[in-house]
């Protein structure tokens, strides 16, 4: 009974580091089984007199180590949703940052075919000008043929007060009006 409790005590003293290797946790949840098998098994009759308090012991040593194995557990999965979140944040930058190249790549080209454009058509917007500025100036005298020629604007509000004013309308008879 001593040698069980001063491995309890070791067990404690000594915790299992998680990270390194989960292999230990489950080399130390086979031996406890193991130990309980061999204890249940076993027909001692000295031991007889102490089996519920060591059968209590044991399974209290196998949840114990079930319960480290839970835990390790716990933090792998914990820390492959960190990696999970942070594998999707990079994917999305990275989707982000192509899109933006994508866009730069297409605001250049077209950066550049309105310079074509422009050198294409200025020189012809400018003798253009050219000519009707010149135009101008030749028939200044004349009335210019270039001018709108102004159209006068209906007269709205008469119009509107026309249709508001009140009419005999022949169907419904003599006293009656549409407005």
């Amino acid at each position: 009974m001593d040698t069980n409790n001063t491995n309890n005590i070791n067990s404690l003293e000594n915790p299992i580091d998680l990270e390194n290797d989960p292999n230990i946790l489950f080399t130390e949840l086979n031996v406890k089984l193991e130990s309980l098998i061999t204890f249940l098994t076993k027909n001692d009759k000295d031991n007889q007199i102490f089996v519920d308090e060591i059968i209590d012991n044991k399974v209290t040593d196998l949840l114990i180590a079930s319960k480290e194995l839970e835990n390790y557990f716990i933090s792998q999965q914990s820390k492959y949703s960190a990696e999970k979140n942070k594998i999707q944040l990079k994917q999305e930058i990275y989707k982000v940052k192509k899109e933006i190249e994508n866009k730069d790549r297409l605001i250049e080209r077209y950066k550049n075919k309105v310079k074509e454009w422009k050198y294409h058509f200025e020189p012809l917007y400018q003798s253009q000008n050219h000519i009707l500025h010149s135009t101008a100036q030749g028939l200044s005298g004349i009335e210019n043929q270039f001018s709108p020629v102004f159209t006068p604007m209906p007269n709205t509000p008469s119009i509107l007060q026309n249709l508001s004013q009140a009419k005999p309308s022949p169907s419904l008879g003599l006293g009656s009006t549409i407005l």
